[in-house]
């Protein structure tokens, strides 16, 4: 058994919003999402409708919807994103923005989920490739809080900066 205490909700952040105060980044606030982070259209009751950034007829794509307009919009210049099933590549895709779905543990995080832990990851969204792999490089990588960490043999950060040279040359392939 674990003697471990839980940070409480909303008085600690987490280990994503830490690395990236810790590397510069100023926390704005948060983006529109379905209420319970379900379905394909970022329809909240009590916020409404987060529409598609391009043509106001159609949806902007899920959960991360409101993280993606806001990125194509230039609000911000980054947002986080979270993946089940297709909630942060559908919006990206629908919003002509840069996201992705990270492996499971990729970027740490401290998960109560007993459902499936390892269907939901958090990913990057950005305007460009390089920000997007910016980005993941300061939010990868273990850490002591998470119950979901990358893989590997490696626990250095060296693997984690590899990988993402390797990312950035992949994205720019396919960006260009």
């Amino acid at each position: 058994m674990s003697t471990r205490q839980w940070p409480r909700g909303g008085q600690t952040d987490t280990i994503v919003v830490e690395r990236m105060r810790r590397s510069g980044a100023i926390i704005i606030g948060k983006t529109n999402v379905p209420e319970f982070g379900l379905g394909s259209l970022s329809y909240n009751p009590v916020y409404g409708t987060t529409l598609n950034a391009y043509d106001q007829s159609r949806t902007s794509g899920g959960s991360s919807g409101g993280a993606s307009v806001a990125v194509a919009l230039q609000m911000m210049a980054v947002t986080d994103g979270s993946d089940y099933m297709g909630s942060l590549r559908n919006p990206t895709t629908f919003n002509n923005v840069f996201g992705f779905r990270t492996c499971y543990g990729r970027v740490p995080a401290l998960t109560r989920d007993v459902f499936l832990p390892s269907m939901g990851v958090v990913g990057p969204i950005a305007r460009t490739v390089t920000v997007l792999a910016m980005l993941l490089a300061v939010r990868a990588g273990r850490s002591t809080w998470a119950t979901s960490q990358p893989s590997g043999r490696s626990s250095g950060s060296g693997t984690s900066l590899c990988r993402t040279r390797t990312l950035i040359t992949l994205l720019d392939s396919i960006a260009c």
